[in-house]
């Protein structure tokens, strides 16, 4: 009995400590007598995000803008669901963190085109609009490395000037099973890896913009 206690206590320390190292991952325990089964999510690897063009201007307040379905450059079977898809997890993504203060996404027509992404913006009182490209579209499914690369823009609608642009590509990769003394780490890839990596993406190229809406509580970080 208290060989068993030692062992779960030790167990449990164990397993903070990669909760903590590894904080971007999902887990699921499996306690057994002798050992426990960890099994984990791989993390998202992601490439270092490049900002070519950023505004030299603070934000306006109250911005409204739209976004579209993006735009996949390779030639891939459902393009344009995959497009509608991948559009809505920046809009859901962006709509959480509240970088705009009110963000549209506009799926009907797909990915519109400059042209006609500027109308429908200023058809709709917004001041910005953004476009989308997947520059790099490799899936794996829940086996197999996934690797997808995003490109976004965003326009001012009135001045149809270009005012964001980034660019950041991301990855998940299976690991092998590991085991350890008191327990063993099962690989777990996520059911939709390509949701995973496009919301990570979307966050992460989210956040410069987030700070030049929101330069409030960008002074307040660095008063602290």
């Amino acid at each position: 009995m208290f060989k068993k206690l030692i062992f779960l206590l030790t167990a449990s320390f164990v397993l903070a400590g990669c909760a903590h190292m590894e904080s971007n991952v999902e887990q699921r325990v499996e306690p057994h007598l002798d050992h426990v089964e960890v099994y984990q999510t791989p993390p998202v690897e992601h490439s270092r995000r490049a900002v070519y063009v950023r505004p030299g201007f603070p934000s306006p307040p109250k911005l409204k803008a739209v976004i579209y379905p993006l735009w996949i450059t390779r030639d891939v079977q459902d393009r344009m669901d995959l497009g509608r898809g991948m559009g809505r997890i920046i809009w859901e993504t962006w709509s959480e963190m509240g970088i705009f203060n009110n963000l549209r996404y506009e799926s009907r027509d797909g990915w519109p085109g400059r042209g006609k992404a500027r109308r429908i913006a200023l058809e709709n009182g917004a001041q910005l609009y953004i476009l989308g490209q997947i520059t790099n579209y490799l899936p794996g499914g829940s086996l197999g490395s996934t690797n997808i690369g995003m490109r976004l823009d965003i326009y001012s609608a009135r001045e149809n000037n270009l005012i964001w642009s980034m660019q950041q590509s991301a990855r998940i990769d299976p690991r092998p099973d590991m085991d350890f003394i008191l327990f063993k780490r099962k690989n777990w890839m996520p059911d939709s890896p390509i949701y995973v990596i496009v919301s990570s993406l979307a966050k992460r190229m989210g956040e410069p913009i987030y700070n030049w809406t929101h330069p409030e509580l960008l002074r307040r970080k660095k008063k602290k």
